[in-house]
């Protein structure tokens, strides 16, 4: 595993503080609290972070306000590690990933995250790149999700798909004359789906190394496509409700 380039972040809020509070791919420094703030959930956390030797520091909401980039922060902060990023040997057990690339904005990625996690992914495939300035946005626009999910960065998708081909069927979001209506598709086995952002799509290594290229029919009046947000929570929780049902 490897770090950010950063050294440190600041998570924003309870969700944000509380999902870093127990990842096992960063460590909270401190935590900064509106000494006013004495909310159940507040509790839960301070306590737990007393509990790991974590510095609480309880000060003015003015404090806060000034660290936080912006008003949402609910009096909480935290100044943390980046988070360490993991490799494709820590996926042995997972039998359902995405690959999601061409997705730049931050918070679009972060709802991604959110979606996928809830619908039961295990990891997450991104083109390696610097997050480290912006992994507050996404830890809060995924609900905490992004501290949970397993996520690798990838220098080379050519070299990797001959390797994932060996333990996934390749599912890609991509709507040619030869795909197949997504719910036509059977997920029970170990999957990777692959979604593309709506500028770019997916590569051309990823689209090759595909067993099937799946789309989402809509209705004929609807000529555009969705939005990479919507399509993934379509398409994640289709394969959530299949293999629920088969009991996976």
């Amino acid at each position: 595993m490897y770090n950010n380039f950063m050294e440190k972040v600041i998570l924003e809020g309870n969700i944000s503080v509380k999902a870093a509070l127990f990842s096992k791919w960063r460590t909270i420094e401190k935590i900064y609290v509106d000494q006013k703030k004495h909310d159940k959930d507040t509790n839960y956390i301070l306590a737990n972070a007393y509990q790991a030797n974590i510095e609480v520091i309880k000060v003015e909401r003015s404090v806060i306000d000034e660290m936080a980039n912006g008003k949402t922060h609910g009096g909480l902060v935290a100044i943390a590690s980046c988070r360490t990023y993991q490799t494709l040997d820590d996926l042995a057990n997972d039998d359902f990933i995405s690959i999601v690339e061409g997705i730049e904005d931050p918070f679009n990625l972060g709802h991604v995250i959110r979606s996928l996690y809830a619908c039961g992914c295990k990891a997450l495939l991104l083109n390696k790149r610097n997050l480290s300035h912006v992994e507050s946005i996404i830890c809060k626009a995924s609900a905490g999700a992004s501290e949970k999910m397993a996520i690798v960065m990838i220098d080379d998708f050519k070299k990797v798909m001959p390797i994932l081909k060996k333990d996934y069927q390749i599912i890609c979001a991509n709507r040619t004359s030869t795909s197949r209506i997504m719910y036509d598709v059977d997920y029970s086995k170990p999957t990777c789906i692959a979604i593309g952002g709506e500028k770019r799509g997916l590569n051309r290594a990823i689209l090759d190394a595909a067993d099937i290229d799946v789309y989402i029919p809509y209705l004929e009046s609807f000529k555009n496509a969705l939005s990479a947000v919507s399509a993934t929570t379509i398409l994640a929780a289709e394969v959530m409700r299949q293999r629920l049902k088969k009991g996976i």
